[in-house]
């Protein structure tokens, strides 16, 4: 086949090697437009002083993956308006990498050369403190980025309820609190009160006094609000509750805190229990390790130095199974005597109540006011949390970039790949029928 003749083939079907490159074309827009997809990136860093060390705050394990939660999925999706029951789909399209700086590979490809115990090396290795976090969607560029957006929004928030302040901090049902009998609705209230105060206290002494810029609370004024509620509304219904002996139904009351009295004294037992096996276990541990540790003799001289050093590594070592014997006999010991002190208590208390059951109103007026103050101040301190929570997730976790987003493939890729192999396949089945025509003449 001559130069000429093939150019007479592609003149003689050049209308429907245009129309099947059109039709190529328009297939290729079809599938670009249903299989399109866009992913959004950022990269974080943990900032908390255990983050190197694979720890949050609160010493627990650091988990990054965790950003892919269904709960935190879930959340994600009806921040922006999308349907949450959708998360299982979408939780597939999310991916965390961890990124290792060149300068950590280094130091610890070092540690390789320089070291032939694999332990050691890993002790020195550092756990990852950036992570890229992709998000992959196919339904635009920028919901992509709205969706990572409010990803790692919720995450932080999630990430400093779990491993930064957490506790049972809830609103009080006055209806439900009220059924129990006054004193254990009381017992209830302090529970709750001692609780959030023991709470915010804690944010107070391990971080800062911070000041709420919604309610304009700080921790310190919530803790004194409770504080005042305890020492003062419920410590005075309480003195009345004990000092009329007045209950609901006296004769099951008292046969509660004559049982809780029982059980108090029976788990006393088992710690003094406890306490007396760890002395003993103590006592002989102590004993046999003198033996073994200042008991060599016979040593050669050019020896003892290597000798000393053993012993005192022993020693050192042993010396922290020591302590951590002596700190369990101690813990049971003072465990035991709290427990006589908590029966002695319930056993005086019983002591106040008839069996006569009596309705007070004074009384119910009195637990159900405290339990609307609490209340209030709870809806104050939620609302504080809230902020405190916003403030505290920018010094756990910080964005090292802003968010990109991509095409996964260009369409000047696949329209530019259509046209080859459109054109190539048309010149290719255009010989074809030609040079069959020819060979039937």
């Amino acid at each position: 086949m001559s130069v000429s003749e093939f150019q007479s083939y592609l003149l003689k079907y050049k209308k429907h090697l245009a129309i099947f490159v059109s039709l190529s074309l328009l297939l290729c827009a079809f599938y670009i437009n249903i299989s399109k997809s866009y992913t959004a990136e950022i990269f974080i860093k943990y900032l908390g002083e255990g983050a190197e060390a694979g720890l949050t705050e609160n010493s627990m394990e650091l988990n990054p993956y965790e950003i892919a939660d269904a709960l935190i999925v879930k959340k994600t999706l009806e921040s922006i308006g999308e349907k949450g029951g959708e998360y299982n789909s979408v939780r597939k399209n999310i991916t965390v990498t961890p990124v290792v700086l060149s300068s950590e590979e280094a130091k610890y490809a070092s540690y390789l050369d320089n070291f032939s115990d694999y332990g050691n090396t890993e002790e020195n290795k550092t756990h990852p403190v950036y992570y890229s976090i992709k998000f992959t969607s196919g339904k635009s560029e920028e919901y992509a980025r709205r969706f990572l957006n409010s990803l790692v929004a919720q995450y932080r928030i999630y990430y400093v309820e779990k491993y930064a302040y957490n506790s049972d901090m809830t609103l009080i049902s006055e209806k439900a609190v009220m059924q129990y009998d006054y004193f254990e609705t009381a017992e209830i209230l302090e529970n709750k009160l001692r609780n959030n105060i023991s709470y915010l206290n804690n944010i107070v002494e391990s971080d800062i006094d911070f000041r709420s810029s919604q309610t304009g609370y700080s921790m310190t004024d919530l803790a004194t609000e409770y504080e005042s509620i305890l020492q003062n509304d419920l410590a005075d219904v309480s003195q009345l509750i004990l000092e009329k002996g007045i209950s609901k139904n006296g004769a099951v009351l008292k046969k509660t805190l004559q049982n809780r009295a029982e059980n108090a004294e029976m788990e006393s037992n088992m710690n003094a229990e406890k306490a007396n096996s760890n002395k003993e276990l103590l006592m002989t541990y102590s004993k046999k390790n003198k033996e073994y540790v200042w008991n060599k003799s016979n040593i050669e001289d050019e020896h003892q130095i290597h000798s000393d050093a053993e012993r005192d590594y022993i020693y050192d070592t042993d010396k922290s199974v020591y302590d951590q014997m002596a700190l369990s006999y101690n813990d049971f010991s003072i465990r035991s005597k709290d427990l006589l002190i908590d029966k002695a208590v319930y056993m005086r208390n019983s002591e106040r109540f008839s069996e006569k059951s009596v309705q007070d109103p004074q009384v119910e007026k009195a637990l159900s006011a405290i339990c609307g103050k609490y209340n209030t101040i709870q809806q104050l301190t939620e609302a504080t949390i809230s902020d405190y929570n916003n403030f505290k997730s920018a010094r756990c976790l910080a964005n090292v970039s802003g968010i990109a987003v991509s095409e996964n493939v260009s369409d000047i890729i696949y329209y530019v790949s259509t046209l080859v192999l459109s054109i190539g396949l048309g010149i290719i089945v255009i010989v074809f029928l030609e040079l069959k025509r020819k060979k039937k003449i």
